[in-house]
């Protein structure tokens, strides 16, 4: 994939080996960090970067100071990836899309098969 990158004449955006050392993170897990969008309760993982430029996220259950970006691990769905409402919406709309592009056709057998 790199061989690929590289081929096609765009430029890496790998900080390099030092800055990847002097990273600066630290990660949350606990009942706050737990998904709740659905039936499953992911236990997710939070785990908040120091990066140039980092936005934060003062308004979440687990405030993230300015400078810093999360990064979500541990969810089952691609809606364990949110932590609020607005975000959930933008996923939600990608899911439904992608539903319609590409329906699950065991669903219909069983529903329209088997009535």
């Amino acid at each position: 994939m790199a061989a690929d990158f590289m081929e096609s004449g765009q430029k890496s955006r790998c900080q390099g080996f030092d800055v990847i050392d002097g990273l600066e993170y630290h990660s949350i897990t606990n009942e706050q960090t737990t998904c709740h969008w659905c039936t499953l309760n992911c236990k997710r993982a939070f785990i908040d970067v120091n990066l140039p430029g980092g936005k934060g996220r003062p308004w979440s259950v687990i405030p993230l100071p300015e400078g810093f970006e999360r990064i979500i691990t541990g969810n089952s769905c691609p809606k364990g990836l949110v932590e609020d409402e607005n975000e959930l919406r933008i996923v939600k709309k990608k899911l439904d899309a992608n539903m319609e592009a590409y329906p699950d056709i065991a669903e219909k057998v069983r529903t329209h098969a088997f009535r």
